[in-house]
């Protein structure tokens, strides 16, 4: 039933010819496909040239959803290491957890029902659902609709790799983060598009269309989160050349979320470039206003900062440019500046009273 591994680069939705057409019996796919391969070996070996096994009857079932695939396929991530995956495997969904890429560097290698394989990027379906595959179709809930309980809230991501990032290092924080993006509609450059369906699959919410340059409307979308929940925003940048408005401006409108929320127990963090980046003080004060408390409304303060812990390209966050497909060259050396209200009072203990001012 599975194909032999001799084409190179097959696309999704290419007629792979060393795949039986409809109708033919088992024992002659199997044949066509050893002589596809010139080879009558059948194991489950995973070396070049040899042949997937044919699933057993009572084959795992897999639930469908309706994704968006990204162009040539999943790219898998060491990060991936040990995570289970949907697949589609000529036509027939599987269960697999991710072992390796192959040598080749053409395939992947998923354990299958305790065998090795070798699968395609485009077969790979992404990671396994638990939440928007388990059940059946229906009317989709807006996704401020499901931020009661979670404590995180990931701004502006343009291509989520940041959140998808640290989601393989912790994949329990699916369960209590949520994320916007400035676009209105799923962007289709580079892994976005496998990114946002496994966010889709987790359970994450995701609020299109968040724009912070309109506070008033973007505050009114997130006032369910959980008691003292943190908005973080990384590397923020507004296009040079923006008529009316600034990266420092946009820093600031971020800070002020939480107030006009109704939700002074909220935090906020912002992750920029390290300052020592720069060879002047003032460029990275005029830029983003942190250091000089410019980019801080009133009635908050800067309570910690320190090295970027939460986003890391070991975990596959790649700093892309959040209106366009581009990387935003961002320095490995940043910096994050945690904020909150100046008035111990704001804080909720969750018991619907007050609790002290201790860093989060």
């Amino acid at each position: 039933m599975y194909a032999s591994r001799t084409q190179d680069n097959r696309q999704a939705g290419e007629r792979d010819v060393a795949r039986p057409v409809s109708g033919t019996g088992p024992a002659d796919r199997m044949r066509a496909l050893q002589n596809q391969a010139g080879n009558r070996n059948t194991s489950r070996a995973v070396a070049d040239g040899q042949l997937r096994p044919a699933a057993p009857a009572g084959a795992v079932s897999v639930q469908r959803m309706q994704i968006q695939r990204a162009p040539g396929g999943r790219r898998m991530h060491p990060g991936d290491i040990g995570q289970r995956f949907e697949l589609e495997l000529d036509g027939r969904p599987e269960i697999g957890t991710y072992v390796r890429a192959s040598s080749n560097g053409r395939e992947e290698i998923f354990r299958v029902r305790g065998e090795e394989v070798r699968v395609y990027p485009h077969e790979i379906r992404g990671i396994r659902a638990t939440h928007g595959g388990m059940h059946p179709p229906g009317r989709r809930r807006p996704p401020e609709e499901n931020l009661e309980g979670r404590d995180t809230l990931l701004m502006s991501e343009g291509d989520l790799s940041g959140a998808r990032g640290i989601m393989r290092r912790d994949p329990g924080r699916a369960r209590s983060m949520a994320v916007t993006t400035f676009d209105a509609r799923p962007v289709s450059y580079g892994q976005a598009p496998g990114n946002l369906d496994d966010m889709h699959r987790t359970g994450t919410p995701v609020l299109p269309d968040f724009d912070i340059s309109d506070p008033a409307r973007s505050a009114d979308r997130i006032g369910n989160l959980a008691p003292n929940a943190n908005l973080h925003m990384q590397m923020p940048s507004v296009p040079r050349g923006t008529s009316g408005y600034s990266t420092q401006r946009l820093v600031r409108d971020a800070n002020r979320l939480p107030e006009r929320a109704g939700r002074p127990d909220y935090s906020t963090s912002v992750t920029t470039p390290h300052p020592g980046n720069y060879p002047h003080p003032a460029t990275h004060n005029q830029r983003y206003g942190m250091q000089n408390r410019r980019g801080v409304p009133q009635g908050r303060e800067i309570y910690d900062e320190g090295p970027d812990e939460m986003y890391r390209e070991e975990d596959g966050y790649d700093h892309r440019e959040t209106t366009q497909d581009r990387h935003a060259g961002s320095s490995s050396r940043r910096r994050t500046y945690r904020i909150r209200s100046q008035n111990p009072d704001d804080y909720d203990d969750g018991s619907g009273g007050r609790r002290s001012r201790s860093p989060r």
